[in-house]
């Protein structure tokens, strides 16, 4: 899709179904192919009858190679021309992948297994041994349903995730789906979206939790900042009256020692006159 949006050419050949019915089965997942074949981007060819040999088949996307001059190829499934007894069929499937190779169209090709075990991963053109790239979809059922799951066996020269992933076909399209991987178990499907949706709700509910425990903890510390607040006035407030107090001792104390020095002032006055008598009557009389 990508190629023929960008304006660039591709040849589709199918061994399954006809065009109109590829057509058709892709606008359910949301892919439109009419367009691009009505604008020449995009030639498809359906090769489903049976009297065709895989050599007739070859030259045939030979020619519409020749006259399409495509940058991608994609046959679907190459492992059909191994369905006849024709003796050289694995030979001419290798001849196509070498065909697009020489020409340097991108090539890809579907495999059919003889087995839809996951564990069989070679098909039997093993056409896998000249393919750079080498991905594997299989199905897991798994809680009552039937899951794709796709794997890259190889990438020769790239590096490339060793991870399981889902194969989701949607109404958008087709997606890659990281699986649930935890506790011992590998899940798909409604089962990882189950798990996915557990998760998110223990996520949410320690969140919640989390908000809790930091309005308890903001309302704690409010209240210590009060407190503390309140004991720093509180100590303000009593350092203001010990220094109140302490000036009022200071002026009580100031006080009784200028009573206490008045009073021997007068005292001894009062001794001055009862021992002279007469010296204050001279005055007096002067």
């Amino acid at each position: 899709m990508n190629v023929v949006k960008a304006g660039r050419k591709a040849v589709f050949v199918s061994f399954d179904e006809s065009d109109v019915q590829i057509i058709g089965n892709m606008k359910s997942i949301g892919i439109d192919l009419g367009q691009h074949v009505a604008s020449g981007r995009l030639a498809m060819m359906s090769l489903r009858s049976n009297g065709h040999s895989p050599e007739e088949c070859f030259l045939k996307i030979v020619d519409l190679i020749r006259r399409h001059k495509p940058d991608i190829l994609v046959v679907d499934p190459l492992s059909a021309f191994t369905e006849t007894a024709y003796p050289f069929a694995a030979i001419i499937s290798e001849s196509v992948v070498d065909l697009a190779k020489s020409r340097g169209i991108t090539f890809l090709g579907t495999s059919l297994l003889n087995q839809a075990s996951g564990e069989i991963e070679a098909s039997a053109i093993h056409v896998s041994t000249i393919a750079d790239t080498w991905m594997h979809v299989s199905y897991v059922v798994q809680n009552g349903e039937r899951n794709r799951a796709l794997t890259i066996i190889k990438s020769r020269g790239t590096g490339h995730s060793n991870q399981v992933r889902e194969l989701a076909l949607t109404s958008k399209g087709i997606d890659l789906v990281d699986v649930y991987v935890g506790d011992g178990k590998v899940l798909f499907g409604s089962a990882r979206l189950e798990k996915q949706q557990l998760e998110t709700r223990d996520e949410n509910l320690e969140e919640v939790q989390r908000a809790r425990r930091k309005f308890e903890l903001g309302r704690g510390v409010a209240e210590l900042q009060a407190r503390a607040q309140a004991i720093a006035q509180e100590l303000a407030s009593k350092r203001r009256e010990a220094e109140l107090e302490e000036s009022a001792e200071t002026l009580r104390s100031v006080a009784r020692r200028s009573a206490i020095t008045q009073r021997g002032l007068i005292r001894r006055s009062a001794d001055d006159t009862r021992r002279h008598p007469m010296r204050k009557r001279q005055r007096i009389g002067h």
